[in-house]
């Protein structure tokens, strides 16, 4: 019976302390919400509900527009590679736009390397 509850507890330990679920926190991130993410920051209009853009750091293209109604100091996310949480919109947008509410900027999580034969 002790075998059995030792197990149960190991196996219910490592469901809840997920890796992913350890860095939402250590982040300040909700843990039961997404987390986007994945290039760098720029300014962009090109969607009218829009302030900035989410660019894919290899392709340069455009992952998702984002807006930051209940932030300020947005700026010096811009020259790094952030993560952040908001609701998305898909209707609002060609890309989905988020409505950033939580933003960080993790020091240990660095870009991918990009394919040296793929674009700059």
């Amino acid at each position: 019976m002790r075998n059995r509850l030792v197990v149960l507890v190991i196996a219910l330990a490592a469901v809840l302390l997920q890796p992913v679920r350890l860095d939402a926190f250590k982040w300040g991130f909700d843990p039961t919400q997404p987390i986007y993410g994945g290039g760098y920051l720029q300014e962009d209009a090109s969607c009218p509900a829009a302030t900035h853009a989410l660019f894919d750091w290899c392709t340069r293209q455009r992952k998702a527009y984002l807006v930051f109604n209940h932030m300020k100091g947005v700026k010096r996310y811009m020259k790094g590679f952030p993560l952040f949480q908001g609701p998305a919109d898909t209707t609002s947008c060609s890309l989905p736009l988020i409505d950033v509410r939580r933003i960080a900027m993790p020091q240990d999580l660095v870009p991918p390397p990009c394919d040296p034969g793929g674009p700059p």
